[in-house]
Formats: C-alpha cells, structure tokens, sequence
C-alpha cells in the first residue's frame, strides 16, 4: 500500500490532502502502526539517500499521520479493523 501510495503522489494522482486521508484511515489499525514502527526507518533513510523532494515529501505526511494517529489513542486491533465502529468490542485497558 505504501508503494502505491506513494507512486499515486509522486505521480501526481493523489495530492497531499488525499494522501493525508488516506493514511488517516490506514493508521486507525494496529497493524499498519506496527508495520510503519518497523518499514519507517527505511523508508526515511531511503528518501534522503536518494535526495527526492517528493519521495520526502511524502516520507513526511507518513509521519505525520503516524504520529497523529499516536496521539490519537489506542490502535483498532486487526480482527476489529473491518467491523463498523458502533458494532466493534471495547478494547480493555492494556490490551
């Protein structure tokens, strides 16, 4: 997803206010966040080796709505990901 992502913006498909949505929604699961814990390292050292305004650019609104959806809270588990949000079981604390 992330490839496609950011192919789309740099291609110019998508501009950074679409990105930013769809990153938003992205980030609401546990497991996106766990893959960008991991892949976003590489992902930021890569961009600036290549020295690319867009790849950085888009580098950038990743983060950005990583950490927003930190601040946010708690992750939506990936066996609720999919379940409408009136119907998901409450997530107990520390879970």
């Amino acid at each position: 997803m992330m490839s496609m992502w950011s192919s789309d913006h740099r291609l110019r498909r998508i501009n950074d206010q679409a990105t930013s949505v769809a990153l938003e929604g992205h980030f609401r699961g546990e497991v996106a966040r766990a893959h960008w814990t991991n892949s976003g390292p590489n992902w930021r050292a890569h961009a600036m080796a290549v020295g690319d305004p867009h790849l950085n650019r888009f580098v950038h609104l990743v983060d950005s709505a990583y950490a927003a959806a930190v601040a946010d809270g708690p992750p939506v588990s990936d066996s609720q990901y999919f379940i409408a949000p009136e119907t998901r079981t409450p997530r107990r604390e520390g879970a």
